[in-house]
């Protein structure tokens, strides 16, 4: 059997060649493995924001209700294993190893005559989360998408409901320059005479869905049809976007119930959603040495509006006092949102770089800063700024936020937590590229 970290080797290994703009060669990987995909009752979910959020609280419901139940999410924080679970537990290692082995096989197989059809990074590991859900008989499987949707590995998929978390500006380079453009992409996972779920989405990207459900014959359930004024959903976590995931996961089980499904319980899926934990998200942690960090992945111009409503929120928490707030940034086009909600509500701001290609340097997110935001900013690092179950001494007894990526998040948290973070992440395409 081979060893996990040389499989985890030869996964990385498989990033330099980026993701690719077609789901042909994956459509063929899952043909070679018996079409594992089509073994569970599926789920699946697009969307700028909340999709990682929205896939926990629906396997929640889902479990809840009796069944065992898959989870597919990307990207993970400190190990790759996160991204397949089944019953909100990790792949183990042995399993892992297990289902690449046949994997790999398969991928060797088809790409002999044709090395175009050797799967990519996020390819194997899409095919392995199908292959491990349909050994360990899954009756359900949220499937959340990579990037985009209509060209993304796992819209190989024949779901019950398809889901579009929300509509915003990230990933321009690959989806579109316009609400509209970026609508058509997530909307290409919504199937002929299937249902689709929608949150709350700018008017121009709701018109967009509504024109594609209707020319596939998807009945649209939109969540402000349900919700006329905030939902007003309990959760385990503090961030108010959670509220509108919540209530969209429990919108999506009770049309599964509707459509015979499941026996759908409005009381079972309100206890699951209170017991539904996803990291780094809004997530509030003590330190040893008094001070409280709160981990969070606002990461583009959406969870920009988002993070200011948190911001203000936790001022007001604290007798109007600013937090520290620590942030890494990829791209520009982020930064610019970002540190703009950031300077209006930080004592204090500090630069941190993510290990990532696209991490912007301390001089870049230094221009992307409001002009005279007159808010003193510092260089550092995550090594130099945390430790195990602590920070800095200069910040003893102090609130910091952490937030601008979900690589960031998983760098701190391992630091934190004193383990190791694999940094097994996903590489994009080229630029005018696309999805994968």
């Amino acid at each position: 059997m081979k060893k996990i970290s040389a499989i985890k080797e030869r996964i990385y290994a498989l990033r330099g060649g980026g993701s690719k703009f077609s789901t042909d060669r994956m459509r063929e990987f899952a043909r070679a493995l018996g079409d594992p995909q089509n073994s569970a009752r599926l789920v699946h979910v697009a969307g700028t924001n909340g999709k990682g959020s929205t896939s926990a609280f629906i396997e929640s419901i889902l479990r809840a209700h009796g069944f065992a139940c898959g989870l597919f999410t990307s990207p993970h924080l400190l190990k790759i294993n996160e991204r397949i679970q089944l019953n909100r537990k990790e792949i183990s290692d042995f399993d892992f190893e297990s289902e690449f082995d046949f994997l790999d096989k398969a991928a060797k197989e088809i790409s002999a005559d044709n090395p175009d059809l050797s799967p990519t990074f996020f390819e194997y590991i899409t095919a392995l989360a199908f292959q491990y859900f349909k050994h360990k008989k899954a009756d359900w499987s949220v499937i959340e998408v990579g990037l985009g949707g209509r060209l993304d590995s796992t819209n190989i998929i024949k779901p019950k409901i398809s889901l579009i978390t929300s509509i915003g500006f990230d990933h321009m380079q690959y989806l579109g320059e316009t609400l509209p453009e970026i609508a058509r992409e997530k909307a290409g996972i919504i199937k002929e005479n299937t249902p689709v779920a929608c949150g709350i989405l700018p008017k121009e990207a709701m018109l967009e869905i509504e024109k594609i459900a209707r020319e596939k014959n998807a009945p649209l359930y939109k969540l402000e049809d349900y919700f006329t004024s905030s939902p007003e959903f309990d959760t385990s976590m503090p961030a108010l976007y959670q509220k509108k995931n919540a209530a969209l996961a429990f919108l999506t089980c009770k049309i599964l119930g509707n459509l015979g499904e499941i026996e759908f319980s409005e009381a079972i899926a309100k206890d699951a959603i209170l017991e539904t934990f996803w990291a780094a998200r809004w997530q509030k942690i003590p330190l040893k040495n008094g001070s409280t960090l709160i981990l969070d992945c606002s990461h583009n111009a959406e969870g920009a509006a988002e993070l200011d409503k948190n911001l203000t929120l936790l001022s007001e928490k604290n007798g109007g006092e600013k937090p520290v707030i620590a942030c890494g940034i990829l791209g520009k086009e982020r930064a610019i949102p970002l540190l703009e909600t950031i300077s209006r509500h930080a004592k204090k701001i500090i630069f941190l770089k993510p290990n990532e290609d696209r991490a912007l340097s301390f001089d870049e997110l230094k221009e992307c800063m409001p002009k005279n935001s007159g808010v003193k900013t510092e260089n550092s690092s995550v090594q130099e700024l945390f430790s195990e179950n602590s920070i800095k001494s200069e910040y003893e007894g102090k609130l910091v936020v952490c937030t601008g990526s979900c690589y960031l998040a998983g760098e701190v948290l391992a630091r934190i937590s004193g383990k190791n973070c694999d940094a097994l992440q996903d590489i994009l395409p080229p630029k005018n590229s696309a999805t994968r």
